[in-house]
């Protein structure tokens, strides 16, 4: 019996890390409130993951800098691609980073005179305040806004098609998105490394995209089934003891 109760305590413990695997990620509204990402700051830990849920009518999210706003950090950096929403509740297709370090993360808005107009955020903003998001605003006020040159850097997912499919990297400038809902599509659209965009990327989802070597895929719950099983037959084998 204490060999059984060492089997149970180890498979309890396997469901606690899985767990914690499916920790829910932060969620940032684009566009919902206006030409604003709400929130337009976050504090996210080493390891988390942000959403960025898109709403009408045409935005998108890319990672910028704060002394040169309206304009992709680097060519690897994190970009949505563009949506096209047209339901109130949101487009089916979000976007999804993941945190790599704690230091800010400046995005914006690609569509024109959006960034211009302050539709900017800060993920990890300074904790003494400097480079603030007021000051981004400000930087940002009525620049040009200039496109990331391919969709790269997250996780593209649609609720009802949660497989991941891969394709070869190929480059698209500023893809749209249209239906119902305003799901996701570019005609050639990727996700590669990102470099110096502190976000590791997969995609999934009923879109064209690419899976990234060395990411982790997004936790699924065959793992769970994985677990019950491996219970079950703990309980069976320790029953018969």
């Amino acid at each position: 019996m204490q060999f059984f109760g060492l089997q149970v305590a180890s498979v309890l413990s396997l469901f606690s890390t899985l767990a914690s695997c499916a920790t829910e990620p932060h969620m940032v509204s684009v566009g919902k409130d206006g030409l604003k990402m709400t929130p337009s700051t976050l504090n996210v830990a080493v390891g988390d993951k942000v959403t960025f849920k898109f709403f009408p009518k045409t935005h998108s999210v890319a990672r910028g800098s704060f002394n040169d706003p309206c304009k992709p950090l680097s060519e690897t950096s994190f970009f949505s691609g563009g949506f096209n929403t047209t339901d109130a509740n949101g487009n089916a297709t979000t976007f999804t980073i993941t945190i790599e370090d704690t230091l800010p993360i400046y995005y914006y808005c690609v569509f024109p005179t959006h960034c211009g107009k302050g539709m900017v955020g800060i993920i990890n903003p300074n904790a003494d305040g400097s480079q603030s998001l007021s000051e981004y605003i400000a930087n940002a006020a009525n620049k040009t806004t200039v496109p990331s040159p391919k969709v790269q850097g997250g996780v593209l997912s649609t609720p009802d098609m949660p497989n991941m499919s891969t394709m070869s990297d190929h480059s698209s400038t500023s893809p749209t998105a249209t239906s119902s809902h305003g799901s996701m599509h570019s005609g050639s659209m990727t996700a590669t490394s990102t470099g110096t965009s502190s976000a590791s990327a997969t995609s999934r989802g009923n879109v064209n995209s690419a899976a990234v070597p060395g990411a982790t895929p997004p936790f699924s719950s065959q793992w769970f089934v994985i677990g019950f099983v491996g219970l079950s037959s703990v309980l069976v084998d320790g029953l018969m003891l």
